[in-house]
């Protein structure tokens, strides 16, 4: 946290932790408090991820028991995180918990029949503009990220550039200012 502020961020993401024992989410709550205090004295918005290493949250179950645990978890959503890691459809888990959401992670998923790509949002088959109305129904107004991904996209500094470009344009109208 001390690096992500003196870097001048605005926001600080992590794992929710992998806690033993029969209750992650009372281990979450044991923590969490502290967590975002320290966080806030850094000036820093703090929220967990979801579905990677680093973080015991991997269904919608388990996410819904750490809001249980800890009714104001902040909350870092990637729709394509979402798909890969937890197996839920984005737009259920954006409407089901949207109201925790303090980061929005973008980046494009389109499933073929024999494989994967992962072209700008906006250019793949995730419903983007049904995903930024439920967004719009819980008010939200604060972190968008885009992440290049797929060796296409990812592996050069130019590809990277067109990523953002192609996604701002295709995304950029369903963000409403502030």
């Amino acid at each position: 946290m001390d690096y992500a502020a003196e870097l001048g961020a605005s926001c600080f993401f992590t794992g929710a932790g992998e806690p033993g024992g029969d209750n992650p989410a009372a281990a979450l709550a044991d923590c969490y408090e502290d967590w975002r205090a320290r966080a806030a004295q850094r000036g820093l918005d703090f929220c967990v991820y979801l579905g990677h290493e680093g973080s015991y949250i991997y269904s919608e179950d388990m996410l819904a028991e750490a809001l249980e645990a800890v009714p104001n978890l902040g909350l870092k959503i990637d729709p394509v995180g979402l798909i890969r890691n937890l197996d839920a459809d984005p737009n259920d888990i954006l409407f089901r918990f949207g109201a925790n959401l303090v980061y929005f992670h973008v980046k494009g998923l389109t499933r073929l029949r024999d494989g994967e790509i992962e072209p700008p949002p906006g250019f793949d088959a995730l419903r983007w503009d049904v995903m930024f109305g439920i967004l719009l129904e819980h008010e939200y107004d604060g972190y968008v990220s885009v992440e290049p991904h797929g060796p296409y996209w990812a592996a050069v500094p130019e590809g990277r550039k067109a990523y953002i470009r192609h996604t701002l344009r295709a995304l950029g109208p369903l963000m409403v200012p502030g």
